[in-house]
């Protein structure tokens, strides 16, 4: 007589559930078209369920408060923390409309409404700098060009550096930057960010910045060979990559950071990172006069579902090229594309308008 595995369809039935688990997270992800939201809200699911070692199907509210403890002693900050809850009522939010589609989970309530979250403060989170800092930043990334010796690395960086305080984008959609996603229209450099979804979907490179970029791509001799697939920021400091002219590899994240602190401090600022560039960009958009709806497509947030259909139609008709030209006005950047490797005058008496420190 054959003996019986009471053990075996419990197994079977935990791999079916938990492949299913799976499924569910990767569906419930592709409702968020944003990379950054994606990565956010994997993050925190991986870290719940490595923690808890429980199915979704089974997880409680007392579960996810021994993880929020969990998370607070090893030193995560009460923001992310309060962002990863917001993944996995997400997540449990979508597990209830699948049930009222028809679909049996097991799902009764979302624990997450049980589980008492952080106070954050936001406005109090955000560290930005104001028009005086600003200038005072900038003007160092145009004094290290005009007193030192003409290094496309400065060019690298104060490029760089424009594009996040002219564009407000996040770091990686800035330093993963490939030569196939700038495009000319009508003699005007336009880039397709890797957050769009459509493909027409194009912003004007800050003049500022783009004159940055090209002298930097001239003087480092790559501008002619550039590729589709090339990064533009790559690490020029590198000897390995001076030797091999091999510049498959986009510019690490550690060098960006390092050379931000290098200009801050030339400024006498203090704690100043790329999200303290990211949030001044908000900042001074809201102070010039853009909408909160260009804000949102700029910076690339999550959209609200009351707002979504009307700021779809309203993103076609509204210039969001116009704010940056702002920005760079009242920080005294140039605003056309002079030719940094020619000669700056025929007299040689006054300065290059591509080298001219911004005004007050």
């Amino acid at each position: 007589m054959m003996q019986t595995q009471p053990n075996s369809d419990t197994k079977c039935k935990d791999e079916c559930r938990a492949r299913l688990q799976e499924e569910l997270i990767i569906n419930c992800l592709k409702r968020y078209p944003n990379p950054n939201t994606q990565r956010v809200y994997k993050n925190a699911l991986n870290s719940l369920f490595r923690f808890t070692q429980v199915l979704i199907f089974d997880l409680t509210s007392g579960n996810i408060e021994q993880w929020i403890d969990y998370l607070r002693n090893n030193g995560l900050k009460e923001s992310t923390i309060s962002a990863w809850l917001a993944a996995v009522s997400s997540l449990f939010n979508y597990l209830l409309d699948c049930q009222a589609k028809g679909y049996e989970l097991g799902i009764v309530t979302n624990p997450v409404i049980a589980v008492e979250r952080p106070t954050i403060a936001r406005y109090n989170m955000i560290d930005a700098l104001d028009w005086d800092q600003l200038r005072a930043y900038v003007k160092e990334l145009y004094k290290r060009i005009e007193t030192g010796p003409r290094k496309p690395i400065h060019f690298r960086d104060g490029g760089l550096n424009l594009l996040l305080i002219l564009t407000g984008k996040r770091l990686n959609e800035i330093r993963l930057l490939r030569w196939g996603q700038i495009h000319l229209f009508q003699g005007k450099p336009k880039v397709q960010w890797n957050s769009e979804r459509e493909y027409d979907k194009l912003d004007e490179i800050p003049q500022p910045a783009w004159v940055m970029i090209r002298a930097y791509l001239e003087l480092s001799g790559r501008l002619p060979q550039m590729q589709t697939n090339d990064y533009i920021f790559v690490g020029l400091e590198s000897p390995f990559n001076r030797q091999t002219n091999d510049y498959s590899n986009p510019l690490d994240e550690r060098t960006i950071r390092s050379s931000i602190k290098s200009y801050a401090d030339r400024a006498n600022l203090k704690n100043i990172t790329v999200k303290t560039l990211r949030h001044t960009y908000a900042a001074l958009m809201a102070d010039v006069g853009a909408s909160p709806q260009v804000l949102r497509r700029q910076l690339g947030l999550a959209s609200l579902s009351e707002t979504r259909h009307y700021m779809y139609h309203l993103m076609n008709s509204v210039d969001h090229n116009r704010h940056w030209k702002t920005i760079a006005e009242t920080l005294g950047l140039p605003s056309e594309s002079d030719d940094p490797l020619k000669n700056p005058t025929a007299n040689g008496s006054k300065k290059p308008k591509y080298l001219r420190l911004p005004r007050k």
